[in-house]
């Protein structure tokens, strides 16, 4: 079915924005027509006042399938769908872990027959995320990305073995940067926070020492390393550090982290409660800062669901996490453009161009013509409340519930599939 957009501005990373006519015919971009002149088309969508951003991609997600979660692929994936999001990458830290050829196989054909978006799976880089020895991901041709996300393997030897592993492959391996020896029992940031509530802190030095350590693993071996949910203002300057010497390493930051800092958190509440934990003020300007000059590479969500008994208990029981796939765009549209001045090519950069890069996804990232057609469109001006009513995740587990936020994803268009997310719908 072809498919106009009519009247819609066009976000390209890398040059000027564009107004026209924005058609789709078999899944392709098949044109972009000055506006009013494309052909009429089977499946016309008035666009004026709409912003297309090349299709949004999601590095960092947890779908908790397989796994005894409220969350599954099938509803974490529609979530993602109803938040502008067409592509994710898969976390491997399930139950079981994805880390072997059985687990993987069984997660695809699940994706396959469920998932309302792509869904890139993980493989985890140590049997069982246990960090003795290798998992049987060498074996396979059909991945992208390694992670041990959830844990960081603590030895250096191994962690070694499996980036050579990975540069031999052409894989990229996505860190989780935590020293767990230091980190202990903590559970939100150590500094004045902490210390009002009486709770045990986690030191921005949790994160930094394993930063380091990757990333000097990673100059040795040669192989493309991605740093998740970068947090502190030291580990944005090691990695500043790192891209002097190699073009290989890459990171990412959250949207909570760019937006809250530990000062917010109200109290005992555990929706605050995130691992890495909310930062100082210092290091959220830091990010910022980062996002501006170009050291950030990718916005992720770490979209990590759970249920409400469980984040109801206050910071000392409850499980780290935050869902993060409705929030993504409202939250980088609202905070970096329009409270601190990134510009929405930048934004596409962060969003699109660069985890297409990363993930070694060709011919996306963009939106020209002859290209597959992975779009999301935003209404930029528009307003959204969010409620735990509206969220599609099976996880309400967020604090900007009540929070009312510029940039509302309209519609999310995989190739010739389109979602309206306004009326809950497939066209």
């Amino acid at each position: 079915m072809d498919t106009v957009f009519r009247k819609i501005t066009m976000v390209d990373p890398f040059g000027p924005e564009i107004r026209g006519d924005l058609v789709v015919r078999k899944g392709r971009i098949a044109g972009i027509y000055p506006c009013g002149e494309a052909p009429e088309a089977e499946r016309e969508i008035p666009a004026e006042g709409l912003t297309a951003f090349p299709g949004v991609i999601d590095m960092h997600a947890h779908l908790r399938e397989p796994g005894d979660n409220p969350e599954d692929i099938e509803s974490g994936t529609r979530a993602a769908v109803s938040g502008g999001i067409t592509t994710l990458v898969a976390m491997a830290n399930t139950r079981p872990p994805c880390d072997s050829r059985r687990v993987y196989e069984e997660i695809m054909s699940v994706v396959a027959t469920k998932a309302s978006c792509e869904v890139i799976q993980a493989f985890a880089g140590t049997t069982g995320l246990e960090g003795r020895e290798l998992s049987g991901f060498p074996a396979l041709d059909s991945l992208k990305a390694v992670s041990d996300d959830g844990v960081s393997v603590e030895d250096s030897g191994l962690l070694r073995e499996v980036f050579r592993h990975c540069r031999q492959k052409g894989l990229v391996y996505l860190s989780h940067a935590e020293d767990l020896s230091l980190r202990r029992d903590g559970v939100l940031h150590e500094g004045e926070k902490s210390r009002e509530l009486g709770l045990p802190g986690i030191p921005g030095a949790v994160e930094d020492i394993r930063t380091y350590r990757d990333g000097a693993l990673s100059l040795l071996e040669g192989n493309r390393l991605h740093f998740c949910h970068v947090s502190t203002e030291e580990s944005l300057e090691l990695i500043r550090r790192f891209k002097k010497f190699t073009d290989k390493v890459t990171c990412e930051v959250t949207p909570h982290h760019f937006t809250l800092c530990d000062a917010d958190i109200p109290g005992d509440d555990a929706l605050y409660k995130m691992n890495p934990p909310l930062r100082s003020a210092e290091d959220r300007e830091a990010l910022i800062r980062g996002i501006l000059d170009g050291t950030v590479d990718v916005i992720a969500t770490d979209h990590a669901p759970h249920p409400a008994e469980e984040k109801a208990g206050g910071f000392q029981g409850a499980p780290f996490g935050i869902t993060g796939f409705e929030t993504l765009i409202p939250l980088s549209i609202e905070i970096l453009h329009y409270k601190n001045g990134v510009s929405l090519s930048r934004i596409a950069q962060l969003l699109s161009a660069n985890p297409a890069r990363i993930l070694g996804l060709s011919g996306r990232g963009r939106i020209e013509k002859g290209q597959e057609a992975w779009l999301t469109v935003v209404d930029l001006a528009g307003h959204r409340a969010l409620t735990a009513e509206t969220l599609r995740t099976k996880g309400k587990n967020t604090p900007f519930t009540g929070l009312s936020l510029r940039g509302v994803p309209r519609f999310t268009m995989m190739k010739e599939k389109l979602f309206d997310i306004e009326k809950d719908k497939w066209l």
